[in-house]
C-alpha cells in the first residue's frame, strides 16, 4: 500500500479477460490513479474518479499525454472502497460468466 500510494499512475495493460487482479483493487483503496485496458474483468465497475479505460496503445499514449498536460496527476484522488466488491460477490459474477461461456 505504501508503494501504490506513492505513485501517480498505475497502468494495467491486460490483453485477455482478467479475474479482477488485486493490484487494481489495491490502487482504488490507496487512491492511486488507474488506467486499465478495456478487457472484461479487470474491475467489475470500471468507473469513478481517477479511472481511465483505454482500447489500444495509441489511446493509452493520448490519455497519458492529456493527464500530463492537464497536470491533473498532481491532484490526489480519494480512495474509493465502494468500487471494490467483496470476494464473495466477485466469485458470484465469475461463476455467472463461466456458466454463460459453456
Amino acid at each position: 500500500n505504501k508503494i501504490l500510494s506513492g505513485i501517480d499512475l498505475l497502468v494495467v495493460p491486460s490483453l485477455w479477460k482478467e479475474n479482477c487482479p488485486l493490484i487494481a483493487k489495491y490502487a482504488l483503496l490507496t487512491g492511486t490513479r488507474l488506467f486499465i485496458s478495456n478487457q472484461p474483468g479487470i474491475l467489475p465497475k470500471p468507473q469513478g474518479e481517477g479511472i481511465e479505460i483505454f482500447k489500444n496503445t495509441q489511446q493509452l499514449k493520448n490519455k497519458i499525454e492529456k493527464l500530463l498536460k492537464s497536470r491533473e496527476w498532481k491532484n490526489p484522488i480519494k480512495p474509493n472502497r465502494e468500487l471494490v466488491m467483496s470476494i464473495k460477490k466477485h466469485a458470484q459474477i465469475l461463476e455467472k460468466i463461466y456458466k454463460e461461456a459453456l
